[in-house]
């Protein structure tokens, strides 16, 4: 596995996202974004870039962004799906290390032997005015700290995946243990439970919260300090927190509250870039001759 860094000393996120997003690239590669709220399209994800780098100040020779590239060795014994999904896996452990405030997006190349993933990194933390930067140490002991995940990816996979099905495993009835053993399928509680948790993951607003949760026959309620959801056609009930989803929804609060604040900071800076090329517009209609006002 090899990781390489290169700096940008200008603001050109659009002309780098582009690039991620060529066609002999494949155009269903797999994407990762970190900290990024508004949209899957690229121009938008690159506006929210340009937008954030405006929090730094001017400087000579200052980085406003990272492209950065992490190749996965040639494992011909390895399936080509496991190999994106180990690469994957890897992007997102390294970013945790890297750059855990700043903000990412990047997309998976299959065009070589060698698969690799390109990501661009915001030098600032979101909405941060300090540059964040990686001595040649610190980079080299990050690396040295995925290399050393990657040696024990199957074993911490495995680990990983148990207890997170004793954290968050949803409560069943014998009734429904009894059935799931009989069919082999997933009981009709933790059917109900994906469907919850992948609102909540990839919803962007309350509204479109509370409109998918409706198309799926979903009603929220409120007792006490409890908070559930019904299902209209059948009036059964669940506490969230019974389901294992009472911090995915908190978690899902604070996301759109965040991306709220975000969504409205970019509606006034494209408002302020449209006054000004407004105003622009106007000047070049003006005359510049005295005579010719008169005229």
């Amino acid at each position: 596995m090899i990781i390489k860094s290169m700096a940008r000393k200008v603001p050109s996120f659009g002309q780098l996202i582009d690039y991620f997003h060529k066609e002999q690239f494949y155009r269903d590669a797999p994407t990762y974004a970190h900290n990024l709220w508004g949209s899957n399209d690229p121009d938008k994800i690159a506006d929210e870039f340009d937008h954030n780098s405006t929090f730094l100040p001017k400087r000579a020779n200052g980085n406003y962004m990272y492209h950065e590239v992490i190749v996965l060795g040639e494992y011909p014994d390895i399936s080509s799906a496991k190999q994106e999904r180990i690469l994957l896996d890897l992007v997102q452990q390294y970013i945790s290390l890297r750059a855990p405030d700043q903000m990412v997006y990047g997309r998976m190349h299959l065009d070589t032997n060698h698969l690799h993933f390109h990501l661009c990194i915001s030098a600032n933390t979101v909405r941060g005015h300090q540059r964040r930067w990686l001595s040649k140490s610190r980079f080299a002991g990050i690396q040295r700290e995925i290399e050393k995940y990657y040696d024990m990816e199957a074993r911490k996979k495995k680990w990983e995946k148990a207890k997170q099905e004793r954290e968050s495993k949803a409560k069943i009835s014998r009734q429904e243990f009894e059935l799931k053993k009989r069919t082999g399928q997933p009981s009709q509680k933790e059917q109900d439970r994906a469907a919850l948790l992948e609102i909540f993951d990839t919803a962007l607003s309350e509204t479109e919260v509370t409109h998918r949760l409706n198309q799926l026959g979903f009603a929220t309620y409120i007792r006490g300090n409890t908070e559930g959801v019904i299902k209209t056609d059948t009036g059964r009930k669940y506490r969230l927190k019974t389901l294992g989803l009472d911090k995915a929804l908190q978690t899902t609060k604070n996301r759109l509250h965040l991306f709220e604040e975000r969504q409205a900071e970019m509606a006034l800076l494209r408002a302020k870039q449209s006054e000004a090329k407004d105003r622009d517009s106007d000047n070049e209609r003006k005359p510049n001759d005295p005579n010719e006002r008169e005229r």
